[in-house]
């Protein structure tokens, strides 16, 4: 799916917020290094799966290995790779961004800052550890990341990704960690 199609009244809503959340994860990632950058705190990013319950713990290995071995594995290997997975069940990954200043530590769940971004009215639990599947049905996305034409207002979504992570590392000075 394009993503200038993403608000158009003949696709499900799923799709429209659907359709903005991997921009909203670029705008998010490029966001978080610049304030990682200005502020004190160190970060480092940690990805975590979340598997379905039937997944048999040697399958969960083996997806994982090929995973390793695709981000080493030259081009024209690949695409072998690539087949191999597409056999095998995938998990939902999740990103967390480890936060610390000297002896105080925090965690950012990257999906709950794009969630609070993407949809309308989303109140977050940007410390949550695990992945928490949304029903777009009842919470829809923002309307006004979308323009007239229901394309992705690009402008709109930098500047709320923007906002929503300079409110996240305000809400790190602001909160006394013990």
């Amino acid at each position: 799916m394009s993503f200038d199609a993403a608000n158009s009244p003949e696709l499900p809503l799923r799709q429209s917020a659907a359709a903005l959340m991997q921009p909203t994860f670029i705008r998010v990632m490029d966001h978080l290094r610049r304030m990682l950058e200005e502020s004190d705190w160190k970060g480092h990013y940690e990805t975590t799966y979340v598997w379905s319950e039937n997944i048999a713990p040697e399958t969960k290995a083996e997806v994982l290995w090929l995973y390793d071995k695709l981000e080493e594995a030259a081009k024209a290997d690949r695409a072998d790779i690539e087949r191999q997975l597409e056999d095998l069940p995938q998990p939902i990954p999740v990103y967390l961004l480890h936060l610390e200043k000297g002896e105080k530590t925090r965690t950012m769940n990257l999906w709950e800052l794009c969630y609070q971004i993407c949809l309308g009215s989303y109140s977050p639990q940007i410390e949550r550890a695990d992945f928490v599947e949304i029903d777009l049905d009842t919470a829809p996305p923002d309307a006004s990341l979308f323009d007239a034409f229901g394309e992705v207002d690009w402008m709109r979504l930098d500047q709320k990704a923007a906002g929503v992570i300079q409110a996240a590392f305000q809400l790190l000075k602001n909160t006394q960690i013990d």
